[in-house]
This record gives structure tokens, C-alpha cells and sequence, in this order.
């Protein structure tokens, strides 16, 4: 079990503990009224009876203080245990988490090279060493197909990590497909780059949503 989930679990379980209390305390106190209405119907003649019926109605009076005070402290409790479990919830939802990540950094550093590695192709300076690597990036773009965002963060946030995928994929699939025309082919061309600003403007809006330090990912190409 993760510890997110554990966490949820166990606010789960403090909540239904302090709600139970709270419960409690709310019947007793409906209890102990009705227990004072009835005793304050009876009228004692004796005064032996009359201080009987004073003590226990200030017993009364004490039990439903104390009661409406655990009330009170089990509301609140209830209260800061599920509010705090709903930010946490929230938080994680906004906060990447390592796999995603690891994929949205690399591939950062994959449509980095690939440009890199593209201009080469398209002046005629390629080395066959420089193809190799060409083909082994798109390859490696191909696999975002099967990556799907954390299915914990917000679902406008796995709409916006899922789209980078796809763009990723599809780039690595054009590379793939027509490589061997790109230097030549300038409707090839146009369509790789095209494919290109696609990926950036999807890795730009990733970036922004979950405040990635893009500088920091700059300095390490």
C-alpha cells in the first residue's frame, strides 16, 4: 500500500473514531436532559430528598458540561482531520510524482537532441553514427504510447501529461516513418517540425501546470 494511501486510510480512520465520540456525546447529552426533565416533575416533601434531588441534578449539569464539551472537541477534530485530509488529497493531486516525472524530463531531453540531431540531417553533415541516434530516439519517443499519467493527480492534469505522450509518440512515429526523405523531402520536413512545436507547446503547458524548473532541466541538456 502506498503512502498516500495510508495516510487517506488513516484519516479515514480517525474521522469515523471522532465522529462515533461525537455521536456518543450528543446522545448523552439528550439522555441526561431527559433524565433532569423528569427528575425536576417530582416534588420531594422531605428535605433529605429534596438535597437527594439537588445533588443529582447538579451531577446532571456537570455530566452535560463535560459532554457538550467532548462534542465540541470531537467536532473540531472531525473537522481538522477531514479538512486536512482533503488538502492532502488536493496537494497530491497537483503534485507530479515520480514516474511522470522521470518521462516528462526525458523527454524534454529527447526533442532537445532530436532538433539537434534533425538540423544535422537536413544540412547533408549526418554520420551514420548521428542517424543511429536519430532512429533511436524516435524509437524511444514511440514508447510514450504506452504511458499514462498518475491516475491521482487532477483529471485536467492527466488530460495535459497524456497529450505531451501522445505528441511524443506521434514525433517518434513520423521520425521513424520518414527519416530516409527528411533531408530532401521539404513536405517531410514541414511535417517533422510541425509535429515538433506540437510536442514543445504540450511540454510548455506541463511545465507550467506543475512548475517544473526549467532552467534547471536546461542546464543539464
Amino acid at each position: 500500500m502506498a503512502f498516500y494511501e495510508i495516510v487517506l486510510l488513516g484519516a479515514a480512520v480517525l474521522a469515523t473514531i471522532f465522529f462515533f465520540f461525537f455521536v456518543y456525546n450528543l446522545v448523552s447529552i439528550i439522555r441526561t436532559k431527559k433524565e433532569e426533565k423528569q427528575l425536576l416533575k417530582k416534588r420531594f416533601k422531605t428535605k433529605k430528598k429534596q438535597k437527594q434531588q439537588h445533588i443529582l441534578l447538579t451531577r446532571f449539569h456537570r455530566k452535560q458540561k463535560r459532554n457538550i464539551l467532548g462534542m465540541i472537541l470531537m467536532f473540531f477534530l472531525l473537522v481538522g482531520t477531514l479538512g486536512g485530509a482533503g488538502y492532502y488529497k488536493f496537494f497530491e493531486s497537483t503534485k507530479l510524482k515520480g514516474g511522470d516525472m522521470s518521462a516528462i524530463s526525458n523527454g524534454y531531453y529527447y526533442v532537445y537532441d532530436m532538433k539537434n540531431l534533425l538540423t544535422t540531417i537536413q544540412k547533408g553533415e549526418s554520420s551514420p553514427k548521428e542517424l543511429k541516434n536519430t532512429r533511436f530516439l524516435a524509437d524511444r519517443m514511440t514508447t510514450y504510447g504506452v504511458l499514462s499519467a498518475n491516475d491521482k493527480l487532477t483529471s485536467e492534469g492527466q488530460l495535459v501529461i497524456n497529450r505531451y505522450y501522445t505528441s511524443l509518440k506521434e514525433l517518434g512515429n513520423n521520425i521513424s516513418a520518414q527519416l530516409n526523405n527528411y533531408p530532401i523531402d521539404t513536405e517531410v520536413q514541414q511535417s517533422i517540425q510541425s509535429n515538433i512545436s506540437r510536442v514543445e507547446k504540450n511540454q510548455k503547458e506541463v511545465i507550467q501546470m506543475y512548475k517544473i524548473n526549467e532552467s534547471a532541466l536546461a542546464k543539464k541538456k
